[in-house]
Order: C-alpha cells, then sequence, then structure tokens
C-alpha cells in the first residue's frame, strides 16, 4: 500500500487532496481517526494522508469538516465523508 503524509499548512487558501484518490485528514492522537487509519490499511486501499494539528486547525479545514474535527475522508469523486464509522464502514 502506499501512502503519503502532507503537513497541513494553516495559511492554505484550498485544501490539500489527492486528485483521483482518497484523501483522509486525520490526527495520530484522535483514537476515531485510528478507527479510519485501520480501515485503509486492512483493506490495502492507496490514500493521501492529511495530519491535522487539533489544536492549530488550518483556516481551510471547514471547506471539509464544517465540524471541524477528524477523521474525515475525501473520495476520488470528490465527496467528504466525517465520520469515522461511516469512513471505516465505506
Amino acid at each position: 500500500m502506499s501512502s503519503s503524509s502532507a503537513a497541513a499548512a494553516a495559511d492554505s487558501s484550498e485544501y490539500p487532496y489527492e486528485e483521483g484518490g482518497y484523501t483522509l485528514y486525520s490526527n495520530y492522537a484522535c483514537p476515531f481517526a485510528q478507527r479510519a487509519l485501520r480501515a485503509f490499511h486492512v483493506a490495502k486501499v492507496p490514500y493521501k494522508l492529511v495530519e491535522i494539528d487539533l489544536q492549530n486547525k488550518p483556516t481551510w479545514y471547514h471547506l471539509v469538516n464544517p465540524q471541524l474535527k477528524v477523521p474525515a475522508l475525501r473520495t476520488p469523486s470528490g465527496d467528504l465523508l466525517i465520520e469515522s464509522l461511516v469512513i471505516s464502514e465505506f
């Protein structure tokens, strides 16, 4: 499985995502985000990982998840999923 990690810049005007692929917005310390990460590893689905600093959220993150929580998933079609259980079942 190939996954890449990108640091989320707090001053980006657009949010980062993998064109035509899955992008998982996560934080290593969040158990809900870990659930989604484990599901991707088990399914062996390639994805781009964007770590979100929960103490200093990027200004663009509301475009991904208006609740400003992790995890969130952007699908290849551009749909955004924001609940860890929904992401895991997807």
